[in-house]
């Protein structure tokens, strides 16, 4: 038999590509021995390109493919770096194990789950059939889930992920994120655990199973260990989003060697509501004392000016690596600051400058309206609508088309127009006891009692008489409700009728969200801002008139065109991470909103809403505007003065007269009396 030896193809242009297209900090980064390494990649300084050429550096130094693990958290940022590779050193880099946590444990539980106890053919539940077996699971519990004791399976499953993934005790979790419950707090972990045995009876793994059953692999089994001598270096690409479960798989994989590179920036750490954990880079130098530091500081993305201004916000952080970010761009405007009258004034005044930047040449596809929380944008929707301005919304679906609001809004069309059948059977179907069929015949009956062109929501109570006990008493506690809200004080005061519909005097909504929703509390704020918006109408009918111009206006960022247009962004700053735009508008910077009202409880969340702030100014190449409303109008009616936040107040406190981080812009009013933003002390506590 012929032996026939395989050489490495020689690329000798490989090492001077190195220099030629690489600063001195990423080549530092790329070239660096064999150790472990935390890498600072600071905002738009090409923290991508840094690792992605380190993987071709390994290759080309000898390192085999299949022997470098390189993380990410999409498998579709793991395809782009494996295909930058490609294009440095050849079809080799292919063989590259790169993706996600969860698709790496996939492919070595399907080889080595009988290890674990497993079989090889195990079955991965997604969301629903997590929650479908949960349910299961509690009923064979004895959990009497009509006792409203427990809380409903995809909330539980919520928070055993949070209590998985940060490695926390259950009551810990609960005491934290639900005080409510930890009353229960010994029956839910023994629900729990009865949850976990079940699934491994069953062999089945939802997504925190795969991590949970990795690691026990690498650290448990004979396989695990040989997998562990194989790897010869461990690449992690946003390190500061890893949770504590990752970080203890990053370890274990790289625990022979010690050939980690993890690169990550503290400052853009805003994922902690769902388990990241930033400690992981804070105690990195801890768990490997001979780590090195090196820093990406040359951003190639924003202008000197805003690089200023992200500089000196980090000034104020607490905890957190020193950095500063250097431009290699020219020169631009400064940031402005544009304190506004009120919420729709600032609506009004972001939509003019965007028309105008328009007119000077700037696509609506480079800008973004960047906003702390979704509800933020429903002043800016209705007022985009108005100006035919297409815009699409990454933040999830529109303000005007979640769940909870359009459940308002349909008690609000309906008394407007008692004939709107998809708002009476959304209407009714809120009501515990009411189904399908007997929504249908509510209506048919309701339809059967018109009055001329005048309807009486009161009629239908002689129609739902024969009805059965339990469904008579639904039925008849909607059409009581339709009757108490059908009154002519409230047609004038849209903003009241809103409240009360979360009150049990009429709808009792309130209620109906803890019930129907995971994060009601998050939902009743949004329905408390619609209130707080609905106080300039002066009749249900002029309200939902702009409701409806606002939902014929922009698309999904799902949305499909034949020709697709170009289209403002509005967008969450949590959705916005990684992305760019030449010009991006921050609204609502003030106290309570941005930093948000939950935030201000404790110094760990607001420190997070800082490295919020700072993500959103470091996406903007050229332009930034940041603005604020002075007053706001409670759902009282009751005018109020603003605390601008505190994000610009500091960085007036470190402005330095020679060198302005920001220019303040003063707007020309037809009003009179409006306020200097000087005068920023509130006239009256809300």
């Amino acid at each position: 038999m012929k032996k026939y030896k395989l050489k490495r193809v020689e690329q000798p242009h490989v090492a001077s590509r190195y220099v030629d297209e690489l600063n001195a900090e990423q080549l530092a980064v790329v070239e660096y021995a064999h150790q472990p390494l935390l890498v600072l990649a600071g905002a738009g300084s090409g923290k991508t390109r840094a690792l992605t050429y380190r993987v071709a550096h390994m290759i080309d130094r000898g390192v085999r493919p299949n022997d470098i693990v390189l993380l990410t958290f999409t498998n579709r940022a793991a395809r782009s770096m494996i295909e930058r590779v490609e294009s440095i050193i050849g079809m080799q880099a292919h063989h590259v194990q790169a993706g996600t946590f969860h698709s790496l444990a996939h492919r070595y539980l399907r080889q080595y789950a009988e290890e674990i106890g497993y079989r090889r053919q195990f079955t991965v539940l997604d969301r629903d059939d997590a929650k479908d077996m949960l349910n299961a699971a509690m009923v064979d519990y004895g959990i009497e889930k009509k006792q409203g004791r427990f809380p409903r399976a995809d909330r539980l499953l919520k928070l055993m992920s949070y209590a998985i993934n940060t490695q926390t005790p259950i009551a810990e979790v609960l005491s934290r994120k639900a005080p409510h419950l930890y009353a229960l707090s010994q029956e839910i972990g023994a629900l729990c655990a009865f949850y976990l045995e079940r699934k491994a009876e069953r062999s089945m793994m939802d997504f925190d199973d795969l991590l949970v059953n990795f690691y026990r692999l690498l650290t448990e089994a004979p396989s695990g260990k040989q997998l562990k001598n194989q790897i010869q270096a461990v690449l992690v690409d946003e390190y500061q989003d890893t949770n504590r479960l990752q970080a203890l798989i990053i370890d274990a994989l790289a625990e022979k060697t010690q050939n980690m590179t993890v690169v990550g920036d503290d400052a853009q750490s805003i994922y902690a509501f769902r388990g990241a954990d930033i400690d992981n880079m804070f105690t990195f130098d801890e768990r490997y004392p001979t780590a090195t530091q090196l820093k990406l500081e040359t951003n190639y993305r924003s202008s000197p000016e805003i690089l200023a201004l992200a500089n000196e916000t980090l000034q104020f952080a607490r905890k957190g690596f020193p950095k500063k970010l250097k431009a290699v761009r020219d020169t631009r405007d400064l940031p402005a600051l544009v304190p506004t009258h009120d919420a729709a004034e600032q609506a009004l005044f972001i939509v003019q400058n965007i028309l105008e930047l328009r007119d000077e040449g700037v696509e609506y596809d480079d800008m973004a309206i960047l906003y702390r929380s979704h509800a933020n944008s429903m002043d800016l929707q209705v007022e985009l609508a108005r100006a035919g301005i297409p815009f699409m919304v990454r933040s999830g679906i529109r303000f005007f088309e979640q769940a909870h609001i359009k459940d308002i809004v349909a008690y609000i069309r309906l008394l407007e127009n008692p004939l709107d059948e998809v708002a009476f059977r959304r209407a009714a179907r809120l009501w515990r006891g009411l189904g399908e069929k007997s929504v249908s015949s509510l209506w048919r009956g309701h339809l059967d009692r018109q009055l001329g062109e005048q309807l009486s929501f009161n009629a239908l109570t002689e129609a739902v008489a024969p009805w059965p006990k339990k469904r008579r008493e639904a039925a008849q506690a909607f059409i009581q409700s339709l009757v108490r809200a059908d009154d002519p004080t409230y047609r004038s005061q849209p903003s009241r009728l809103i409240l009360d519909l979360l009150e049990p005097a009429l709808l009792n909504y309130k209620s109906i969200l803890k019930d129907k929703f995971n994060n009601a509390k998050e939902r009743l704020a949004d329905i408390e801002q619609l209130s707080e918006y609905a106080i300039r109408y002066e009749s249900c009918a002029e309200f939902l008139s702009d409701l409806a111009l606002a939902g014929t206006a922009g698309l999904d960022a799902t949305d499909e065109q034949a020709e697709p247009e170009p289209m403002l962004t509005l967008s969450s700053i949590h959705q916005s991470k990684g992305l760019e735009w030449n010009t991006v508008f921050i609204p609502w910077l003030i106290e309570g909103q941005f930093p948000s009202e939950m935030s201000l409880r404790e110094d760990e969340h607001a420190e997070e809403e800082r490295r919020l702030f700072y993500v959103a100014v470091t996406r903007a190449k050229d332009r930034l505007t940041m603005t604020y409303p002075m007053t706001r109008v409670l759902k009282d009616g009751l005018r109020i003065m603003t605390h601008p936040s505190r994000f610009i107040w500091e960085l007036e406190k470190g402005d330095d007269a020679e060198a302005p981080l920001f220019e303040r812009w003063m707007l020309e009013t037809a009003d009179d009396n409006m306020l200097e933003p000087g005068d920023s002390k509130p006239l009256l506590e809300a």
